[in-house]
C-alpha cells in the first residue's frame, strides 16, 4: 500500500476551496469535498497508478497524474515507485485555462 504525502500547496488550496464551499453552499458541500478527497486517497493508496497521466503538464521530473472530483476539479499528483509514495501536489479548477494554471505555479 502506497503512502500518501500531502504538499503544502495542495493543503492550502484544499483549505481555501473547502472554506469557500462552506461559505457559499453550506456544510453539506464542504463535507462532500472532504469525502471526495478521502475516496481518491483511499483509491490511490491501493492503485497509485490507477489514474491516467495528466496531459498538458510542463516538464517535471515525475509523471504527473490527475484524478477528477466534484465535476470541475482535478487533483494533481505523482507517484514515486521506488519509495511507494503518492504525492498530492495541487488542485486545478478545470473551468480555468490550463496555461494560466501552470503560469501561476512559477
Amino acid at each position: 500500500m502506497a503512502k500518501v504525502i500531502i504538499h503544502s500547496l495542495f493543503e492550502q488550496k484544499l483549505h481555501e476551496y473547502v472554506e469557500e464551499a462552506y461559505e457559499v453552499y453550506g456544510r453539506k458541500t464542504a463535507r462532500r469535498w472532504m469525502t471526495e478527497i478521502d475516496k481518491i486517497k483511499s483509491f490511490l493508496e491501493v492503485f497509485p497508478e490507477g489514474r491516467p497521466p495528466f496531459n498538458g503538464a510542463p516538464d517535471f521530473p515525475y509523471q504527473l497524474r490527475g484524478a477528477n472530483f466534484m465535476n470541475n476539479f482535478k487533483l494533481i499528483y505523482y507517484y514515486l515507485e521506488k519509495m511507494d509514495e503518492v504525492h498530492f501536489v495541487d488542485i486545478w479548477d478545470m473551468r480555468k485555462n490550463l496555461s494560466s494554471f501552470w503560469k501561476q505555479e512559477e
